[in-house]
């Protein structure tokens, strides 16, 4: 064999089992938790979501989803993760498999660059161990590979242009310049922040190229590079201008939350603290003292060598060093003179810190007996293993981390499972403090990790990070059906105006919950005792054994962190009812039982529908109007339930139907119920109106998923007896048409007496 084929199937099989091994030791470790680091929420939820979208409508709609749907921070992470969800299926997991992939991209490309630059398989293998030592990878911590947000994603990719700019030639190459052009349109998909950094790197290439000898033929291609980065991303930043002005300039400049973050921070104590971030923070002591250790060794061989050895270096060695300082000026100087601090931005700069100690490894190379080049590479690659292994193996969670996270999963999977057993579409959580753990985002995400469905989770409180008006709060609290009420916290340790006043609030917000609210159980988040609530009216369905949150607290660590979550009870399927439909419209029904997930099998479909498993939904077009009974069967990991959908297909494309008891007291509410559907899912408006006087009785707006089909109850209470005729008139709107309101009337009579 080749000592090429054997340096490249050496290459496959560390980078494979690095891959098998962060797997292992922190994705892994990570999955069962909450999402940590807030950040990570919004990105994970733009993933399922682009999952769900290809699932819905297909491959091509999930990744139009994905690519463009308003991300101001960037785009790509939820185009990756897609690729990995349909193959192996949406999963925190598989989530954190694009920044294992970032890594080993990372490393592949840094490995060939410095073949290309020192003609060395040595040096290949010194910059693929630099890598790996970087301690911003494996920590652990926020912006690290265990935190799916784009910080990590930002590093990998930009380390990845600079690798693709070392063996670039210094924009000699058409074909390179261009291959560096795609790799700095793909960096600035991936994070739209690095446009200004890449504004400055390439300025900065342009004043170099300015005193070469070639520079006219040089700058053309360095033009036409940029050129092609901007038409990758161009239509990318045309299409989220508006987020991308208002996320940075205005939450990060001109906005009021840059008070609570400035650290007011001179230039100097700036760069100072960057340095210190930089150098200790994301690259490590390790790292640092690995590369000194590996270019001492190199210098003290070199000292030593019997004979001179010819300098194999290429002539761009000089280039590659001013190209490293380019690529860690330019983001360095926008990061030091910008107001907010953050540690997770900083990561960009740890690959091309990595660089320098390469470059001077290649360097000393250059006069260096190949026998010992190889050597400290080997002793590179060993040590590099040494701090990966030990760096990992201290990032476990410490048993009172895993504990706390225990109970903020038991939490959220009580909120989840109540939700499901009292017919919660989108059950609404108030949190009396900002929590990374604790609030509506976090827990549909958790809820759709370990629960296997979409389940959206409505955030009452907080409202922010400033103060809301107290009548605010108790408005958002009335609504809520669930209530976290926190306490036991200092004004100190917080920054946000928004958790001070809750403080200030707690007697006036514990006395409101004791007596609107029922209260489930006490336990303790982050240091705080922590009092669950829940609104009175909640019931479970009937046959549901009730969710407590107690026996959840109760459950061993195998059954937290176990995956997906088990279900408290054998599923239950919500009252059986007509389902409105028309021979006019696709079918496209979900079936739905409680205590997921859960598996389905479907008897008696009438011609025209087929079961899709995957989703579990009945799809098709009824093939003539008429009522069809089809039998479904759930089954979890306890038991089975059957029930019978029973469908009313009508010829008409719109329909509806109200249903009312035919007496009432005045004084006193009654319930109607009602039900709509529309082949063209343009449903918008029901009016209730009192016919007999002629007096509204109230507007209901359909919600986001209720266009096509349309359910619900209305209270009302009459004042006045005798007979009354309830006209609901439900209105549709389509937009491309001429009249572009329409509507239609079901009406019922009841009796009012006194």
């Amino acid at each position: 064999m080749k000592l090429k084929s054997i340096h490249l199937c050496a290459l496959v099989l560390v980078l494979v089992a690095e891959f098998a091994f962060f797997d292992a030791m922190i994705v892994r470790r990570q999955a069962w938790i909450y999402p940590r680091w807030f950040d990570q929420v919004q990105y994970l939820t733009e993933a399922y979501r682009g999952y769900e979208r290809a699932q819905d409508a297909g491959i091509a709609a999930g990744v139009r989803e994905t690519l463009t749907n308003i991300a101001p921070q960037g785009t790509l992470h939820d185009f990756w993760a897609l690729g990995i969800f349909l193959l192996f299926g949406p999963s925190r997991e598989g989530a954190l498999a694009v920044n294992l992939l970032a890594l080993v991209i990372l490393q592949a490309v840094t490995f060939f660059a410095a073949r290309r630059l020192a003609d060395s398989w040595p040096a290949a293998w010194i910059g693929l161990a630099f890598m790996a030592a970087l301690q911003c990878g494996w920590v652990g911590g926020s912006g690290s590979i265990a935190d799916f947000r784009l910080d990590w994603m930002a590093a990998c990719a930009y380390g990845v242009a600079l690798g693709v700019a070392m063996a670039g030639d210094g924009f000699r190459s058409v074909r390179r310049a261009a291959l560096f052009g795609g790799a700095v349109g793909l960096v600035l998909l991936t994070r739209h922040l690095t446009a200004v950094y890449f504004a400055a790197v390439y300025v900065l290439f342009l004043g170099v190229l300015l005193v070469q000898s070639d520079r006219r033929a040089r700058i053309g291609r360095r033009g036409r590079s940029g050129g092609g980065a901007r038409a990758i991303a161009g239509p990318s930043f045309w299409h989220n201008r508006a987020a991308i002005y208002g996320y940075y300039w205005g939450g990060h400049v001109a906005g009021p939350e840059r008070a609570l973050r400035d650290p007011h921070l001179g230039p100097w104590a700036s760069i100072e603290w960057l340095s210190s971030e930089l150098l200790l923070g994301q690259v490590g002591w390790a790292a640092l003292v690995l590369m000194a250790g590996a270019a001492g060794a190199l210098a003290v061989g070199r000292r030593f060598s019997s004979e001179a050895v010819p300098a194999a270096a290429p002539s761009g060695l000089r280039e590659a060093w001013i190209t490293a300082g380019i690529f860690l000026v330019a983001p360095a100087a926008v990061l030091a003179e910008h107001t907010l601090k953050a540690a997770q931005p900083v990561s960009i700069l740890a690959p091309t810190a990595a660089w320098f100690g390469i470059l001077a490894c290649v360097c000393l190379m250059r006069r260096t007996k190949p026998r010992v080049a190889g050597g400290v590479a080997v002793l590179a690659g060993a040590g590099a293993l040494l701090i990966v292994i030990t760096g990992v193996a201290r990032t476990r969670p410490s048993p009172a981390e895993e504990r706390a996270a225990e109970r903020i999963v038991a939490l959220a999977d009580y909120v989840y499972d109540r939700a499901e057993e009292c017919g919660l579409e989108r059950p609404r959580l108030a949190v009396t403090w900002i929590l990374d753990g604790v609030n509506g985002p976090t827990f549909r995400v958790l809820g759709y990790e370990r629960h296997q469905r979409w389940r959206q989770i409505d955030e009452t409180l907080p409202t922010g990070l400033f103060e809301a008006t107290r009548e605010t709060v108790f408005a958002q609290l009335a609504q809520s059906d669930f209530v976290c009420l926190l306490t036991g916290a200092s004004a100190d340790a917080t920054p946000w105006p928004f958790n001070r006043q809750m403080i200030a609030l707690q007697p006036a917000l514990r006395e409101w919950c004791e007596a609107n609210l029922r209260r489930v159980d006490t336990l303790e988040l982050e240091g705080m005792p922590t009092t669950l609530y829940e609104r009175r009216s909640l019931r479970a369905a009937e046959g549901a054994p009730g969710v407590e949150l107690a026996k959840l607290l109760q459950r061993s660590p195998d059954e937290v962190h176990h995956l997906p979550a088990p279900p408290p009870g054998p599923p239950r399927f919500p009252p059986a009812e007509e389902v409105l439909w028309s021979v006019q419209a696709e079918c496209t029904y979900p079936l739905q039982a409680i205590y997921g997930p859960v598996r389905y099998q479907v008897r008696g479909l009438p011609d025209g529908l087929a079961f899709d498993e995957r989703r579990s939904r009945l799809v098709g077009r009824f093939a003539h109007a008429g009522t069809f009974p089809v039998e479904v069967t759930a089954r979890n990991a306890v038991g089975t339930a059957t029930t019978t959908l029973l469908f009313r297909v009508e010829a008409a494309s719109a329909v509806g139907e109200i249903r009312a008891p035919s007496t009432a007291v005045v004084g006193r509410p009654i319930a109607i119920d009602y039900r709509a559907f529309d082949a063209a899912a343009e449903l918008n408006l029901i009016d209730v109106v009192d016919a007999t006087t002629g007096q509204p009785l109230g507007r209901l707006e359909a919600g986001e998923d209720e266009h096509q089909r349309w359910s619900g109850r209305y209270e009302t209470t009459f004042t006045q007896p005798g007979r009354h005729t309830v006209l609901f008139r439900i209105t549709r709107f389509s937009p491309k048409e001429k009249i572009p309101y329409t509507f239609f009337d079901r009406s019922c009579e009841i009796d009012v007496a006194n």
